[in-house]
């Protein structure tokens, strides 16, 4: 990812290290069905949700700042393993903030320095503040 900060400057999300801050990724591009054929077989789709040919986006949202207002903010991820996923949310939340992320498992092992709560979306998407529903809803993901 580029252009992140370190969260000890004052490019972090928030100041306030009681911020509930929301982390959400997803792949943007165009369905394979409309994928040109040669595209098609040069990025060897198959049948079903190919991430082929689509990039992947994080993003990350701090709710409800000074004036009341959320604020997101987007990278294109190399990927979306642990290395990556984590390596933005250190590098944009401060310690000791609030993070609520889905069950993906790239984003486990944030306990040690955020209060992580998950929420399982096989299970619910919401379980009363804990959700990634405004992360989702921004277009981040």
């Amino acid at each position: 990812m580029s252009g992140l900060q370190r969260p000890d400057s004052h490019n972090s999300l928030s100041d306030n290290p009681g911020t509930v801050h929301e982390a959400d990724e997803t792949y943007i591009g165009g369905k394979a069905r409309f994928m040109h054929a040669d595209k098609w077989r040069r990025l060897n789709v198959k049948r079903g949700r190919s991430v082929a040919g689509k990039v992947a986006v994080m993003g990350l949202l701090a709710r409800h700042g000074k004036d009341g207002h959320s604020v997101v903010r987007l990278a294109v991820a190399r990927n979306v393993r642990k290395d990556t996923l984590q390596a933005n949310i250190r590098a944009n939340v401060r310690r000791g903030s609030k993070v609520y992320t889905d069950f993906l498992l790239s984003y486990d092992g944030l306990d040690s320095d955020y209060t992580h709560r998950v929420i399982d979306h096989a299970e619910a998407y919401v379980d009363g503040e804990v959700h990634t529903n405004s992360c989702e809803n921004s277009g981040a993901s």
